[in-house]
């Protein structure tokens, strides 16, 4: 893949749907999807007809030059539910362990950043969220966070 030097992408589960008369059975299409893609009404399935690609879990991982702070190692991504169709790209993209505790610095704050969380349909974003734990000066329990 022009580009693609140093990225690694370990497929699970795949399917590619050239069928017209059944989708692969493990296929999960993300909320709304029909909606939103015109495939469907809401509440409808999506129709036997869909063509595309699926990938049912995948783990990618950024090129080497691409660190976490606090650990040694290749920073991974695990890849959900991803549906390449003539609507785009379709997926939840889930990165964990980011940021350590107490690695972050939030002036003088000490913060981990656990999940960073995608959600996409048809090439646009629809959801995204991060959680982690933030320590405040005045105890030692971390309290955890999520936007």
């Amino acid at each position: 893949m022009k580009g693609g030097a140093g990225w690694g992408f370990d497929v699970q589960e795949a399917w590619i749907d050239h069928a017209s008369y059944i989708n692969p059975s493990e296929i999960r299409f993300p909320k709304d999807y029909a909606e939103i893609t015109g495939l469907a009404q809401a509440g409808q399935p999506i129709p036997t007809s869909w063509h595309g690609l699926y990938i049912g879990r995948a783990m990618l991982r950024l090129p080497e030059g691409i660190e976490a702070f606090d650990h040694a190692g290749r920073v991974t991504a695990i890849v959900d539910h991803l549906i390449y169709d003539g609507n785009g790209l379709s997926s939840e993209i889930k990165v964990a362990n980011v940021l350590g505790p107490d690695k972050g610095n939030l002036d003088g704050w000490g913060f981990s950043m656990d999940t960073l969380q995608l959600d996409i349909i048809a090439n646009s974003f629809s959801q995204a969220g991060f959680k982690g734990r933030i320590h405040l000066p005045i105890s030692d329990t971390l309290l955890v966070y999520s936007a």
